[in-house]
Formats: C-alpha cells, structure tokens, sequence
C-alpha cells in the first residue's frame, strides 16, 4: 500500500501506548456561579465594557450549561446572547437592579 496520509501524535491527557484517553475531571459549578458570571457579561455589553468578551463569555457559559443540564443557565444566556444581537448599539441604560436575581429575571423578561 502507500504512503500513510495522516498520523497521530500523542496529546496531554492520552496514553500513547494504548491510544486511550485518561479521564478527564471538572469542578463542578452551582448554577448560581453561572448566573453571576451570566451578570458579569451582561454589564459587559450593555455599558460597552467589551460588547465582544461579553458576547464570547454568555456563549461559553451556555456550552457548559449544556455541558452540564442546567436548564436556567441555558436560558438566560441565550437571553444576553439575543439581547447583544438585537440591541446593535442601541443599548437603553436600565434602572439600578437591586439582586442578582431581579437582573436575571429582566434579562429574561427583555429577551421575550
């Protein structure tokens, strides 16, 4: 036969003797801390703080959200996520929000 046209190259994580993969393991987060970091993006695109990292942050989360079945977490990053998209620099300063909580519920309720 040929030439081979691709070959493996060992990577962290792997045993190139067996070609398996070593577990891998993850902190687990509560979906508060998503929530909070969720927060953190939304005041990072609507007072222009960095409209992409913010955009990239609410992206990150809603994959490990995925990643890990948080259905809460999903939601309202995909509410920052539409809400960055829609808005296209015409952003309205919100009124100062008194919990972490009340902000998800707008960022919710602003997405719908």
């Amino acid at each position: 036969h040929g030439s081979k046209s691709h070959y493996r190259v060992a990577s962290n994580g792997s045993d190139a003797k067996f070609g398996t993969k070593l577990p891998v393991s993850r902190i687990t987060l509560p979906s508060s801390v998503y929530l909070d970091m969720l927060n953190l993006a939304y005041f990072a695109i609507f007072n222009n703080y960095g409209v992409a990292s913010g955009v990239k942050l609410a992206r990150d989360i809603e994959f490990r959200a995925k990643y890990d079945s948080v259905p809460s977490v999903i939601l309202v990053s995909r509410a920052v996520s539409q809400l960055a998209a829609n808005s296209s620099g015409n952003i309205v300063e919100t009124p100062q929000i008194a919990t972490p909580s009340v902000l998800t519920k707008n960022m919710i309720t602003n997405a719908s």
